[in-house]
């Protein structure tokens, strides 16, 4: 996989009051706590699942998940959040082939207290991306794809509100139907996806985003949290699959689940932020004067131009 471009978190402060002090990352207190995990099966088996966190402010969790089975199904994942301290890490991927499911997620949660009463935005781009689907002629079965992107905002022991909610889904039903495509929440390639009959691909680069958390006031406790999914399903029957030498059991895979790619028997792939690559900038407060303000401002400026004609007409 090619590398991507960095995503960047972080919040903007859109309506500070005048005495709010610019560009003062010491103006937050906050607090990262991450998670992973992924959950999967292969050919019916009993789902498997592994995870991993860390305490707050701590390196981030990694896990890359894989199984496979004789008759060609294989499952892969990878699910991490991104560390504090320098390394910004933050996806996931869920893939395989033939018969299998698999689902993970990376979240991390971020809760800050606040510094300067106003009005916040959060600005966030989500990495370039890809979902894929993809089964041979005269395979049976199904294969699908899914993500999910949660943003949602808890201000003290408040209810959590939800301010992004991103979901897309993909499946083939045959190997000579279209796939079928649906995307809400957000549009993350304007031009759709890619499809012919039995595969279908969806790529798109970083998308930037910006919700607004609304009036902050100095000394509240905000917490952010963003949770990415990515899930992957088939049911392809591997006694359908043509065989080299005339084996219809199943083909060997040669070659590994790539992006975009396909496997003997069908297989599809889910992935947001892969490679891990997302650099987080120090949340900063950058003031904007209130309308009494102007208004100061405004009659500053009326005096200098008065004091300035009567200098000329002297």
């Amino acid at each position: 996989m090619g590398r991507i471009q960095p995503s960047k978190v972080w919040l903007v402060a859109i309506g500070c009051g005048a005495g709010a002090a610019a560009g003062s990352d010491g103006a937050w207190a906050d607090s990262v706590s991450l998670s992973a995990t992924s959950t999967y099966s292969v050919d019916g088996s009993a789902p498997a699942t592994t995870s991993a966190s860390a305490p707050p402010d701590a390196t981030d969790p990694d896990i890359s998940p894989s199984a496979s089975d004789p008759n060609g199904s294989s499952v892969f994942g990878h699910d991490y959040s991104y560390s504090p301290t320098g390394s910004y890490a933050f996806g996931s991927r869920s893939s395989g082939i033939s018969t299998y499911s698999i689902t993970g997620s990376a979240n991390y949660t971020d809760t800050f207290t606040v510094g300067a009463s106003g009005a916040y935005a959060f600005n966030f781009n989500l990495d370039a991306g890809e979902m894929s689907v993809s089964i041979p002629t005269g395979v049976d079965g199904q294969q699908s794809s899914s993500l999910q992107v949660v943003i949602t905002e808890t201000i003290g022991s408040g209810a959590p509100i939800t301010l992004f909610d991103y979901n897309a889904s993909m499946s083939v039903l045959s190997s000579g139907v279209l796939p079928t495509f649906t995307e809400t929440g957000a549009t993350l390639n304007s031009a759709g996806p890619t499809e012919s009959a039995g595969s279908g691909d969806y790529v798109w680069n970083v998308y930037q985003g910006s919700v607004s958390l609304g009036s902050l006031a100095l000394g509240e406790v905000v917490t952010i949290s963003e949770t990415i999914i990515s899930s992957a399903t088939g049911t392809s029957d591997p006694q359908s699959c043509s065989g080299g030498g005339g084996n219809a059991v199943f083909e060997a895979v040669t070659s590994a689940i790539t992006d975009g790619g396909g496997g003997a028997c069908g297989s599809a792939l889910a992935r947001i932020g892969d490679p891990p690559s997302l650099d987080a900038l120090a949340p900063s407060v950058v003031p904007v004067p209130e309308p009494a303000t102007w208004g100061l401002l405004g009659l500053g400026f009326a005096s200098l131009a008065l004091i300035r004609r009567r200098r000329m007409v002297a």
